[in-house]
């Protein structure tokens, strides 16, 4: 995991505070954190260039974990984005598919991790995310 050892920064956002609460405890040792439990506060504050990392969690009142990343990564195309959830990526597409009509967007694998996790598995995943060139969002 040599790329996270330089205390790369990190934002995670979930609707519920126990969850970022507890996933900042884990991993505040390996990142500069951020939490916050509104996705449309998160859009508004949100600034380029000052992650390395944002964490979201898929499944959100008032606006989908998807949604957010799609707003972020205009914002801030370089920022590396994991999806984190309990559904498997192929319901998320297909989810995807029979709201928009969308099939040509599909969710990547490797960028999600599928609760409950254990800290090692964020770790590792933490770190494949940062080291990989795409995005959450993969056009095919």
């Amino acid at each position: 995991m040599s790329s996270i050892n330089s205390k790369k920064r990190l934002l995670i956002i979930d609707d519920e505070p126990d969850v970022t609460s507890v996933l900042s405890m884990a991993l505040k040792d390996t990142f500069i954190i951020d939490a916050h439990n509104d996705p449309l506060k998160t859009v508004s504050n949100y600034k380029r260039g000052l992650y390395d990392i944002v964490l979201v969690d898929y499944h959100m009142p008032r606006m989908s974990g998807l949604d957010l990343l799609k707003i972020i990564q205009q914002i801030d195309p370089e920022v590396r984005t994991m999806l984190m959830t309990a559904f498997d990526v192929a319901f998320i597409n297909r989810d995807r598919k029979g709201q928009s009509g969308d099939a040509d967007s599909l969710i990547s694998q490797d960028c999600v991790i599928r609760k409950p996790f254990s800290k090692a598995d964020l770790l590792a995943k933490l770190d494949a995310t940062f080291k990989r060139q795409h995005s959450v969002l993969t056009r095919r």
